[in-house]
């Protein structure tokens, strides 16, 4: 329960939650997508939701994360939305209407990507 208030705690807009005497806060808040955390991987696969034009908040921009982690030997594969997501999600994605039809157009985008990703897991 508490990991899940954290991850909803944003600064300006819900407090951070306190575990175990440690102040914790979304991950987002940091980075969107915290790549470069999975330095060290041999394949590391990158879902970025809102796209890699997502200004940079905290941590590195994506770009810079991609760059940290196949210089340090990883192999990547980015997600991002193709047009049809992007159109769905629309200019807010927290609203309410776009839902279904944003995860319409995820749902079908990735039964269009598995068959790449699937090789990307052979190499």
């Amino acid at each position: 329960m508490d990991a899940v208030a954290a991850s909803c705690a944003l600064p300006g807009i819900w407090p951070p939650v306190t575990i175990r005497g440690r102040r914790y806060t979304d991950g987002g808040v940091r980075s969107a997508e915290n790549a470069d955390l999975a330095a060290g991987y041999a394949r590391v696969v990158i879902l970025s939701p809102m796209g890699t034009t997502l200004p940079r908040i905290g941590g590195g921009g994506l770009s810079e994360q991609i760059e940290i982690l196949e210089q340090a030997g990883s192999k990547t594969y980015l997600v991002t939305p193709d047009a049809k997501s992007r159109k769905a999600i629309g200019l807010n994605p927290l609203a309410p209407e776009t839902r279904r039809p944003a995860a319409n157009a995820g749902r079908e985008q990735g039964r269009g990507t598995a068959a790449n990703l699937a090789d990307f897991w052979k190499m």
